[in-house]
């Protein structure tokens, strides 16, 4: 999951920042495009509550970056709409799961946050 995440933002600071310090590869846009259909079809597993349902800002943080990332790389010019769909409805999932712990999604972000410094 992080890995998806990781080829999505890739994708998406090579569009958006031409300033030193942005992505460390540039995934071809079918890359980013598979990976916004997987996490979008992996949903349910990364939005598993925890147990017992608890709430967490790591959570809400993650769900906050995560859902712009996608909503962004869905606004990118030249996204088919295949993946600009998988991207915005993945993208208000996590969004509107903010506010219960959601492990899954918590070591996703962390992992790709690792990834990205």
């Amino acid at each position: 999951v992080a890995l998806c995440f990781q080829v999505i933002s890739d994708l998406v600071l090579a569009a958006v920042d031409d300033d030193e310090g942005g992505s460390k590869y540039v995934p071809d846009v079918m890359s980013a495009q598979h990976c916004a259909c997987a996490v979008e079809y992996l949903l349910p597993a990364i939005l598993q509550a925890s147990d017992p349902p608890r709430k967490s800002v790591q959570s809400e943080k993650a769900a906050s970056e995560l859902s712009q990332m996608l909503n962004t790389y869905a606004d990118l010019s030249g996204t088919a709409e295949v993946g600009k769909t998988a991207a915005k409805n993945a993208a208000d999932k996590i969004k509107a799961s903010a506010g219960t712990a959601r492990p899954v999604l918590e070591i996703s972000h962390d992992l790709w946050t690792q990834y990205r410094k």
